[in-house]
């Protein structure tokens, strides 16, 4: 049976400055920036061209991509360097416009839950096309959403799932379906005439530092 996951909304406001920290930490989202290089704080929100990049404290970074087909986190004290993809994910699409695997580019690994029940766990295993535990489905996928802010991290509402990649500094990285570090998979593209589209891992449990 294939699982259908749901995105759900996210409450967004755009603040500038000292107030990004706090909005980051009370919902989880912060504020796009303008096209082009922008410091809205220093180590906190910096969006550079099509790269979004989100820091909770000094030396950390989130690294996105355009294009909707893969998403990551990067842990780098340069915002210039995006060629470590530990922490990067590639959507890929098996079945157009249905099923999606998710997949581990440094290990070439894909995610697999052990089943849709509320305590199931997510892992790393060798990418099988043919594993139903394999294959998610979006109700919000890639391909159809523009213009709006919604979590996209395979999450089923029924079964309590949310499938969640843990990392730290050190870039250790194991998957989890709950727990207190973990990183959210959102959507971003808030320009609807734009042809690209935007993602990030945010954290969701830990606010940034002042």
């Amino acid at each position: 049976m294939r699982r259908v996951f749901r995105a759900k909304t996210v409450t967004r406001a755009v603040v500038l400055g000292a107030a990004v920290a706090a909005l980051v930490a009370a919902t989880g989202v912060a504020p796009a920036g303008a096209s082009g290089p922008r410091e809205l704080r220093k180590d906190v929100v910096t969006d550079v061209s099509d790269v979004f990049l989100i820091g909770r404290e000094a030396g950390m970074r989130w690294e996105t991509y355009g294009g909707g087909t893969s998403v990551g986190t990067e842990v780098t004290a340069n915002r210039r360097d995006f060629e470590d993809h530990h922490f990067t994910w590639e959507l890929i699409d098996v079945q157009p416009g249905a099923d999606w695997m998710i997949r581990h580019l440094a290990s070439e690994k894909c995610v697999r839950v052990a089943s849709t029940d509320l305590k199931a766990r997510a892992t790393l295993q060798e990418c099988a096309s043919g594993d139903d535990n394999q294959r998610f489905r979006f109700e919000n996928d890639p391909a159809t959403v523009r213009g709006t802010d919604r979590p996209n991290w395979p999450h089923d509402d029924n079964a309590g799932i949310m499938i969640k990649p843990v990392g730290d500094l050190s870039k250790a990285l194991t998957l989890e379906n709950h727990g207190d570090s973990t990183w959210t998979f959102l959507e971003l593209n808030r320009a609807v005439a734009s042809t690209s589209q935007l993602w990030r891992v945010i954290p969701n449990a830990v606010p940034p530092s002042a």
